[in-house]
This record gives C-alpha cells, structure tokens and sequence, in this order.
C-alpha cells in the first residue's frame, strides 16, 4: 500500500502521460523494483517505474540498452522513506519499434532490471491490419497483444477480425485466441543490447 500511495504522489502531475507501473514487482541485487517482468508497450507511450534501494548508502543511475528504442527521463525527486531508505521514479519514453533492455547501476555494479519491448504505435498497427486485409501479416504477436490490452474497442475489433482471419500453425496445439497468443517474436529481428547510451544520473 505504501508503494502505490508514494508511485500516486509523485505522478501527481505526471498523470496525463506517464503510465503508472502494473508489473510484476521483485528484488534486484539488493535493490527492489516493481517492475522486474518483461513489459509491452507502442511507439509514443511514457512509463516509469519505481526504485528502492534496501542499503541505505547504496547510489544507483539507471540506463537502457538501446537509445533509439527508448528515451529516459526523471519523472520525479527521490523520496526519503521512514526506514532511511530512499525511493527513485525513473522514467522513459517508447520513440522506436524494437526490444531493449533496462539497467540499473548500484554502487558500481550493472544489473538488468526488467525488458521492454516497444510495437508500432496502436493507430499504425490498425492501419497495417486494414491495409493486409485483416491477414495479420507484418503484425508480430506481442503487437496482438497489444491491440487487446491497450486499443480500447477498435483495438479488439481489429484483433478479432485478425483472429478469424488466422490459420492454424503447423505443430500448434491451437489456433490463435485471445488466451493462446503465439510466443514466437515474428516478422521482426532483434539486436543485443549494448549498454552505452541514455545514462541518467540521480542526485539523492
């Protein structure tokens, strides 16, 4: 509870535009995360997250592997808790299709936190759809996904006409459904992270 009451009062006035953490939360070297899961998100969307080191002396920065895919920024001061530790919201912007990494630098040493992978934007996932004629083709599987979760109703009529336009996989148990999404990344490719760009520095 007191997380999600200090992760309300700091987006006070980031409400609009940053997405406020819903992945699964856990500990990292040391240092807890709520977010710690691989995440889903379209080009244009803004999300932050929050950072707490359990050592009190611990200094922590934080980096994404890919610069082009996502942009970071400091979506607020650090909070000084109760206990003595301090609490960091880190944030960063979906500019480029793409998968990337996002890592966290304490006390010296890199950790990777959690992935986000970034689809086209949900406006140019419907499009592509509409311009396939519904085939899915060019539409990777974490884009279905996101046309479900976050295309409100136009989002869950385009995946639905996608899916009965859907064949059967050869080895599949099933036919695509919204509860049996295929895992595979398809029709797109990704690049190792190399952890050299977008370092952001906290003062605490």
């Amino acid at each position: 509870m007191g997380k999600i009451l200090i992760c309300a009062a700091l987006l006070f006035s980031f409400v609009s535009f940053v997405a406020v953490p819903s992945y699964a939360a856990g500990m990292v070297d040391n240092v807890e995360s709520d977010t710690t899961s691989r995440t889903l998100f379209s080009v244009g969307e803004k999300y932050c997250f929050l950072i707490t080191p359990k050592i009190k002396s611990t200094k922590v920065s934080y980096a994404v592997g890919n610069g082009k895919v996502l942009k970071t920024f400091v979506a607020g001061k650090p909070t000084k808790n109760a206990d003595g530790t301090t609490t960091y919201l880190f944030g960063f912007s979906c500019v480029e299709k793409g998968e990337t990494g996002i890592y966290m630098t304490s006390n010296g040493k890199i950790s990777k936190i959690f992935s986000a992978y970034v689809g086209d934007s949900l406006q140019q996932i419907i499009t592509k759809a509409k311009e396939t004629n519904y085939s899915g083709f060019g539409i990777t599987s974490e884009e279905l996904q996101l046309l479900l979760t976050k295309g409100g109703e136009e989002g869950r009529i385009t995946f639905n006409r996608i899916m009965e336009n859907a064949k059967p996989v050869p080895g599949e148990a099933t036919q695509w459904s919204q509860n049996t999404l295929p895992s595979s990344k398809n029709n797109y490719s990704y690049k190792k992270d190399i952890v050299t760009s977008q370092v952001t520095k906290i003062d605490g």
